[in-house]
Parts: structure tokens; C-alpha cells; sequence
């Protein structure tokens, strides 16, 4: 099951990438990463290394922090 964070990260992630209108090959091109590897974070079966983060978020020109802050209200789960 994955943890919370990673649930967060994968949905800023997708957040992101849709509203620049990137497909999955797209942000894998632009982060260096290979196709496969983005889908399957997305999907939440990979955790992505700091490194990583770094990359998405500059693929995707946000801040690194912004695709791991948890935008609920405090006391909320996230939903699994």
C-alpha cells in the first residue's frame, strides 16, 4: 500500500503535468527519466529519490516542496 506521501506526490504530479498538457512521454523527456518509470509513480508503484523530485518539478517548473505538500485541511486522511 503506498504511504501517504508518495499518494500526495503522484497526484501533484499529475495535477501539474495536466495543466501544462503534458503526457506521460512528455514529462519523461523533459525530466530524463524513461516512460515506464514516470508511469509507474504515477501509479504510485515507484518512490521517486529526492533526485528525482528535483527533476519532475523543474520538468514541470514548480518548486520541488510544491509536489509534496499535502493541500487538506489538518485532520483529513488522504483517501486509500
Amino acid at each position: 500500500m503506498p504511504k501517504p506521501l508518495t499518494r500526495i506526490f503522484a497526484q501533484r504530479v499529475r495535477e501539474a503535468a495536466l495543466a501544462k498538457g503534458y503526457s506521460i512521454n512528455r514529462l519523461a523527456d523533459f525530466a530524463g527519466l524513461s516512460r515506464g518509470f514516470v508511469s509507474e509513480m504515477l501509479r504510485e508503484q515507484k518512490v521517486p529519490s529526492l533526485d528525482t523530485v528535483e527533476r519532475i518539478a523543474a520538468a514541470l517548473d514548480v518548486e520541488p516542496w510544491r509536489l509534496l505538500r499535502d493541500e487538506r485541511p489538518p485532520g483529513t486522511k488522504t483517501g486509500g
